[in-house]
């Protein structure tokens, strides 16, 4: 894992589903995806980090505006605290949209205080069903 304090202050972080990647001052590009900060890479040679970040901000932001349903899925997803639950709740949802007292019971199971209601999982189930349906692979 890498030492984050390190690489100087952080610029910012992008959040994206269920990772992270931090921009640091030092160009490093760090990411955390709930194993804790590893070396993602590093800034262009001749970029500043800064633009980087920005670009990386701007980017994610075309792809939720591009896809509501999927902008709405994580911004609810992002309601429950800490990376870990967040993954467990995202995979119980995966694999069962059509049953949110399945997820509950998934999530109460490895995390007994998640601190997630069934209605929080029931709109997490109906907006993660909206996003298959809005795929382009659905489409097809």
């Amino acid at each position: 894992m890498a030492k984050v304090s390190i690489h100087g202050p952080a610029i910012g972080t992008v959040e994206y589903v269920l990772k992270a990647r931090r921009y640091m001052a030092d160009g490093v590009i760090l990411q955390d995806d709930r194993t804790g900060w590893k070396l993602a890479g590093r800034v262009k040679a001749g970029v500043s980090p800064t633009d980087a970040y920005a670009r990386a901000k701007a980017r994610l932001g075309e792809k939720l505006a591009a896809a509501p349903a999927l902008a709405a899925y994580r911004e609810r997803l992002h309601r429950v605290k800490g990376r870990a639950r967040r993954a467990c709740v995202h995979q119980a949802v995966v694999l069962m949209p059509a049953d949110p007292d399945g997820v509950l019971s998934i999530v109460e199971a490895d995390f007994p205080r998640a601190g997630i209601s069934l209605a929080d999982i029931e709109a997490l189930c109906d907006v993660y069903r909206e996003i298959k349906v809005d795929s382009p692979l659905a489409r097809r």
